[in-house]
């Protein structure tokens, strides 16, 4: 017999599944300024007039990560504003026994583990780019990365995974767990504050190596030199 309540038994459908839509979206969306904000530069040329600049390599992966990181987050924004708006003029049909209860509280935690989640996406497309020496070689990495990407997301399908466990090192995986948990309203504020610690650190270990990437990365594309042919 579940002695779970309404509440609970929804908070737990919606969260086994709510970090892998968010990763979907943050990827599709973040990609669309990723693969040409190095990758495209490359190609073109202008990168290395950038980095000719008095501006240092972390500043520039900090600007470009913060470029790609606001429009995956809008995206994202922007997505779950329409849900919303569906859900209230009753366009989607939902469940009778459908009843999410997410508090004050719970939704600004929430907001504190989605905001290093769009960081580490972010700094790992950053890194894709920064690696691929064309905007076309960027979309050939991008799909392997989107699909490796999705499998720790998906760890709280898992129910009998914890947060009070070894995935609490595990990034993206750690954020799954813990969203889960906090939409059934059993958040465990420490290892969720080690959650919160571990995709800091796993975002700024990508953006540090973009900055190397740029410093001696892969030779830029050089398209052939053209030569005219005179008549002798």
């Amino acid at each position: 017999t579940s002695i779970a309540t309404a509440g609970q038994k929804t908070g737990a459908n919606v969260g086994r599944f709510l970090t892998v839509i968010l990763v979907m979206l943050m990827l599709t969306g973040g990609s669309i300024a990723a693969m040409d904000i190095i990758a495209g530069e490359k190609e073109r040329g202008t990168i290395e007039t950038l980095l000719t600049t008095a501006a240092a390599r972390h500043e520039i992966v900090t600007a470009k990560q913060l470029a790609i990181c606001s429009v995956a987050l809008i995206i994202t924004l922007i997505q779950g504003l329409n849900f919303f708006i569906y859900v209230k003029l009753q366009l989607v049909q939902l469940p009778k026994d459908f009843a999410l209860q997410i508090s004050t509280t719970s939704a600004i935690t929430l907001l504190m583990l989605f905001i290093p989640l769009a960081a580490t996406i972010a700094a790992l497309l950053l890194t894709l780019s920064a690696y691929a020496k064309t905007y076309k070689e960027a979309q050939m990495y991008f799909f392997p990365v989107y699909l490796t990407s999705l499998v720790p997301a998906l760890a709280s399908v898992l129910p009998a995974l914890r947060l009070r466990s070894a995935i609490v090192l595990v990034p993206l995986a750690n954020v799954s767990v813990a969203v889960r948990e906090i939409m059934m309203n059993r958040p465990d504020r420490p290892m969720i504050a080690v959650t919160f610690l571990v995709m800091t650190l796993c975002a700024a270990l990508l953006m540090r190596a973009s900055a190397r990437m740029l410093s001696r990365g892969r030779r830029p594309y050089r398209p052939p030199p053209r030569f005219s042919h005179r008549p002798a």
